[in-house]
This record gives C-alpha cells, structure tokens and sequence, in this order.
C-alpha cells in the first residue's frame, strides 16, 4: 500500500474533502490531488503535519510494506480533543525521566512543607579539644534545621541527585531527539526532490 492509497483513505476516513485538507495544510487542493494520484509527495514539513493530523507514524505513512492492517485502531487524530495527542511512543520516551523527576519534586516539596509545619532549630556546640577551641556555635533553622534534627539530610540529597538527573537526562534527550528528526526532515526532503525529478 502506498503513500498515495494511505491518504485517501486516511482522508476518506475523517470524512474531510482535499479542499479541507489542502487548507488545513495551507496548500492548494491541486498539490493534494497529485499527492493522491501519486505523482508527488509532500515535503517534510506537511508530512509532520499529516502525520499529526492523522494520528500516524511518519514510518507507516512513507513505508509501502506497511498497510492498513499495521495502522492501529483508535489512533488520535488532530480533530480529538482540538489539538493532536501525543502518540504512545513519545509517552513511553517522556516517562524513564518524567516520572523521577516528578517523584523526586514532590519528595522536596513535601521536605520544604514540613519544615514550615514542624520548625525546628539544630545546634553544634563549640568544643575545645587539646587547647585548641572550633569556630562559635553554629545554629541550623528552617529547612537545614529540620533535616538536622530528623536525619533526613540523606532523603533530601537523594531527592536533589535524582531531580537534577532526570532533568539532565531530559534535557539530552530532547537534544537526541531532535537531532532524529533533523535527520528525518533532511532525508524526506532528499526523497521529495528525488521525486520531483523523476516526475520532471
């Protein structure tokens, strides 16, 4: 099944004519018409926002081996919900990260409420030992005070490691990925000038 068979009937399936397509696209309905009729592919661009539209992978929509028996059932779409739903992939990507970070948040969170709750002041005595006397004595209140006082500095050095963790590991993420689709767009827009030329 190729890329032309898959959008009429992707189309054909939300009941959209190629005059809505076309402007939800910002395209004319000449440009869908030939995307149909398979002298031509859309560039990069308009394929992320099919895909979008569609609730499709860029994989199955490009793919000829793929039919329509490997596009899931109850697949989003850009018409659910006034906007497109973030497919299952990008969930299961999001999640290694997300939730530690948001675990870890709410351990700090939590941390920073009781202190208010429960204050509490911790003291360090100055002590002589052989003539030679330490610094004053040092006095921890609020937060420091209370993770002193309940040795929960340990939790909240936990809770600090794994939050900044997860948030590195995010942030490189997100840079892999959108390195991915860098690729991505650069070999769509290799396979639409091939076929321009070859229906040149």
């Amino acid at each position: 099944m190729n890329f032309s068979e898959k959008l009429i009937r992707l189309r054909k399936r939300e009941g959209i004519s190629q005059e809505e397509l076309a402007s939800y696209l910002e395209v004319s309905r000449q440009a869908v018409s030939r995307w149909e009729q398979g002298t031509a592919l859309p560039d990069a661009g308009n394929l992320l926002k099919l895909r979008q539209r569609f609730g499709v992978s860029l994989d199955w929509l490009l793919e000829d081996a793929q039919g329509w028996e490997n596009l899931t059932d109850g697949a989003p779409t850009g018409s659910e919900g006034g906007g497109t739903a973030p497919s299952p992939k990008l969930r299961k990507s999001v999640l290694p990260w997300a939730i530690p970070l948001g675990v870890s948040g709410f351990g700090l969170l939590l941390l920073g409420i009781f202190s208010s709750i429960f204050p509490a002041e911790y003291m360090v005595a100055s002590t002589v030992i052989a003539g030679n006397q330490e610094p004053a004595d040092r006095i921890y209140r609020g937060l420091a005070g209370f993770l002193k006082c309940n040795n929960l500095e340990w939790l909240f050095r936990l809770c600090l490691v794994i939050a900044i963790g997860s948030l590195l590991a995010g942030l490189w993420q997100k840079g892999v990925m959108k390195r991915f689709e860098d690729t991505v767009d650069h070999k769509l827009d290799e396979l639409g000038e091939k076929n321009r030329d070859a229906s040149a």
